[in-house]
């Protein structure tokens, strides 16, 4: 069974392994799968919304990350707002989402069973 964990500035130190799992396969998604990003020396991706605002939601199944998710406070620039925004310009999402109350949401596909249902 997949174990969501939640991981932020706060206990980030707890998952080191982990967060490194999960940057590599970021890297390998965005990198050598999509193509959308030129490849880092270290085999990591990172980018400008990495910050200690940002909360990971890791999904790890026997030791392993197997899902993953960032949640940004959109009160801080996020994808959404810095990247997207002409995504945002009609009426099922009237505008970029910014303010105290809310996140913005980026995942990273992994090669995990679907989960949520799906078959």
């Amino acid at each position: 069974m997949i174990a969501a964990h939640v991981v932020n500035a706060h206990n980030k130190h707890l998952y080191e392994n982990e967060f490194e799992e999960f940057l590599r396969r970021r890297h390998d998604f965005f990198v050598h799968q999509k193509h959308w990003r030129p490849a880092s020396p270290d085999g990591r991706e990172l980018d400008q919304f990495d910050t200690e605002a940002a909360t990971y939601l890791l999904g790890i199944e026997d030791g392993r990350v197997v899902t993953s998710a960032r949640l940004i406070p959109t009160s801080e620039p996020h994808m959404v707002s810095e990247v997207f925004s002409h995504m945002c310009e009609n009426r099922a999402c009237p505008g970029v989402p910014i303010g105290p109350n809310g996140h913005a949401l980026s995942s990273c596909p992994t090669n995990a069973r679907p989960v949520c249902g799906a078959r």
